[in-house]
């Protein structure tokens, strides 16, 4: 299916019809790559809905909630690894899960979502602010921060209880 972007405005004017407000799909996947994919999936859910599209919507609503259950179960995994093999590889272990995380939900509906949007709106969409949905990322992130630094500090916490109960 062709799209002219320019006969698609004038058609906008001639019918007073208003696409939704709507996060740039490529923009929202890029800040996931930072903010874990937890973000995209749910920008992109969010646009969906707005779009009315209600099978993109359920998709992105299931990767969101299995990132949501899959994010700190690998977060676990990470430190526990790190605690129990080698303490300096965290850095390497945890990201690339996310990274994959990242790459199946970008093929399997992040790029559905880009070109969609490029194919009923091009560029011609009212954009939803940036703010409150980084603001929400970053409170993800403090969230997600806050719970890696009690999982470190219970393993601690439990490492010192074993060695003074065995001596």
């Amino acid at each position: 299916m062709s799209f002219n972007r320019h006969s698609h405005a004038r058609q906008n004017e001639e019918t007073d019809w208003n696409p939704p407000a709507l996060w740039n799909p490529n923009a929202a996947a890029a800040w996931s790559l930072l903010f874990t994919p937890v973000f995209g999936a749910a920008l992109h859910m969010l646009n969906a809905r707005a779009m009315g599209d209600e099978r993109l919507r359920k998709l992105n609503k299931g990767f969101l909630i299995g990132f949501v259950l899959l994010v700190p179960i690998i977060e676990a995994g990470a430190i526990l690894y790190a605690v129990l093999f080698k303490l300096d590889m965290i850095f390497f272990i945890f990201p690339t899960p996310l990274f994959t995380m990242f790459l199946i939900w970008y093929i399997a509906a992040g790029r559905r979502q880009a070109a969609l949007v490029a194919e009923q709106y091009g560029s011609n969409y009212p954009r939803r602010p940036w703010l409150k949905a980084i603001l929400f990322g970053i409170l993800g992130l403090s969230v997600l921060q806050a719970l890696f630094s009690a999982l470190i500090y219970f393993l601690f916490v439990a490492f010192f209880i074993t060695i003074f109960v065995t001596l």
